[in-house]
């Protein structure tokens, strides 16, 4: 055979083998690649499943978070548009939104493509019980079989089959993955405004919203080694006053922040229910990293929150419920991160120097007693706020006074400022006392500072009660001034 026949031969025999190469290549493709062609399955719309919900006694939801099944909502009533709920979880607030939505979808089902017989379910997700499987239970006994399966080739819809039959559907999202945690509402609470009577431009009475109030409040867990406790007190200028660990008034920014949290909560997603005591350390719960019980408008709530899961999360608890949701650590960090300095003012008292009636001053050996009174200002003074004008006699019965040389003291006297709340060893007899005593015959607060050893700093008490460090400077900067306050010297120009 010639040189140039043999060629050719052989290049035909190279063809040949090529052409059933890509014949083979072709044929076992990936059917993903099959029906992504217009030519290999139907586009158009197909009714797939089509049911009342009248008709409907439950609908199965098994997936890999577990299963649970929507029914009818038994609360409903008879004339009302049938709704669902989950069936063991109507304790629970639903979100009934999301299961409203999951309910369409699993009765009203309608395919973008229909792909036909699958020979390949594990390339679609849709082998065994898929991704998910839905079975819609009929109140006649019969049932209809759905395999959800992985998200279809391009993003437009998921696989679904039934009966055999494989489609690509658009209207069943990823809630029919979820646990049945998920469905559980994640608004845990709103508390609702206080209101009072008032009047009208016309005259009527009318209900208006009144400022909130947080009767009690009680910061416990790992975070505070030691239980904060606060409550409400009328007669303070912040209004509140902290009565654990220490003495102080509280009212602070921070404080105001915080009740203003408190009003309402929303989590970012329920992630169990049903939890039981065992359970509670898979969640950081069993010993919470902050636990806060308070009483707002009247209304009263527990909560607790485990420390940061390495990110900006948290998981909560919230009153007596076996819920635990997850949230942001931002949400809660008012309380949760809160510290007792964040809490309090920054001043061991603050009482109103209108309310004061007797001011007792000892110190080095040395008491003074000032004595004041007061007559309403009628002029200046309305229904709600009563004005003042005060008069003030020294320990030697003279007049000292008000703008010049009191009112200015005064101001310094509950001007000293905390630095920390921690606990030191000082004397046993205090360098100096404040007694207050009042017009309207409250219990008189005793201010005392005490030195401490080795320091630069007195431990302040209020009432008995320790209530922090402050700078000796600062006290020693008002002891000086009272011989001033005596002699009635003028600490402050005043102008006519």
């Amino acid at each position: 055979m010639k040189k140039t026949v043999r060629n050719i031969l052989i290049m035909a025999g190279v063809l040949v083998v090529m052409g059933l190469a890509c014949l083979t290549l072709w044929l076992t493709k990936p059917q993903a690649e099959e029906i992504s062609s217009s030519s290999a399955a139907s586009t158009v719309s197909e009714k797939v499943l089509s049911v009342e919900a009248s008709e409907v006694s439950g609908i199965l939801i098994e997936n890999e978070k577990g299963s649970f099944k929507l029914i009818p909502d038994p609360a409903a009533s008879e004339d009302d548009e049938v709704s669902f709920t989950i069936e063991g979880l109507q304790k629970y607030k639903l979100n009934t939104s999301l299961i409203s939505s999951v309910s369409r979808a699993s009765l009203d089902i309608t395919a973008k493509r229909d792909l036909g017989e699958l020979t390949d379910l594990q390339e679609f997700g849709l082998s065994g019980n898929g991704k998910a499987k839905i079975t819609v239970e009929l109140k006649n006994g019969e049932s209809n079989e759905l395999i959800l399966g992985d998200d279809a080739a391009g993003g437009s819809g998921k696989y679904l089959m039934k009966d055999g039959v494989c489609y690509v559907v658009t209207s069943m999202g990823s809630a029919f993955l979820s646990g049945k945690a998920e469905f559980l509402s994640t608004d845990i609470y709103e508390i609702a405004d206080l209101t009072k009577e008032s009047t009208n431009s016309e005259g009527s009475a009318v209900e208006v919203k009144d400022a909130d109030v947080l009767y009690r409040i009680l910061f416990t867990g790992t975070n505070f080694p030691e239980p904060i406790e606060i409550v409400q007190d009328k007669k303070l200028i912040g209004g509140y006053r902290v009565t654990t660990p220490i003495t102080a008034e509280a009212g602070t920014e921070w404080f105001s922040n915080l009740i203003t949290d408190l009003k309402s909560l929303s989590v970012t997603q329920a992630v169990a229910v049903e939890v039981t005591g065992d359970q509670l350390s898979q969640y950081g719960l069993d010993t919470p990293f902050a636990q806060i019980e308070f009483d707002l408008n009247g209304e009263k709530h527990t909560l607790k929150v485990s420390e940061e899961d390495g990110g900006n999360n948290r998981f909560l608890m919230a009153d007596d419920a076996d819920v635990v949701y997850q949230v942001t650590s931002d949400t809660v960090a008012n309380w949760a991160e809160a510290t007792l300095m964040d809490l309090r003012t920054s001043y061991v008292w603050l009482p109103n120097i209108n309310e004061v009636e007797k001011l007792t001053l000892t110190f080095g050996g040395k008491t003074n007693v000032f004595s004041i009174t007061r007559t309403e200002d009628e002029e200046r003074s309305t229904e709600a706020n009563k004005v003042y004008n005060l008069s003030i006699k020294g320990p030697d019965g003279k007049e000292i006074s008000y703008s010049a040389t009191y009112q200015p003291f005064y101001q310094k006297l509950i001007s000293i400022s905390v630095l920390s709340t921690e606990s030191a060893e000082s004397g046993k007899t205090p360098a100096f006392t404040a007694k207050f005593e009042y017009f309207d015959g409250r219990e008189e607060t005793l201010m005392e500072y005490y030195p401490i050893e080795g320091q630069d700093r007195y431990a302040a008490y209020l009432n008995g009660g320790y209530s922090g460090q402050t700078r000796r400077s600062s006290v020693d900067n008002v002891t000086a001034l009272i011989e001033k306050l005596c002699a009635n010297e003028a600490l402050k120009e005043v102008k006519e």
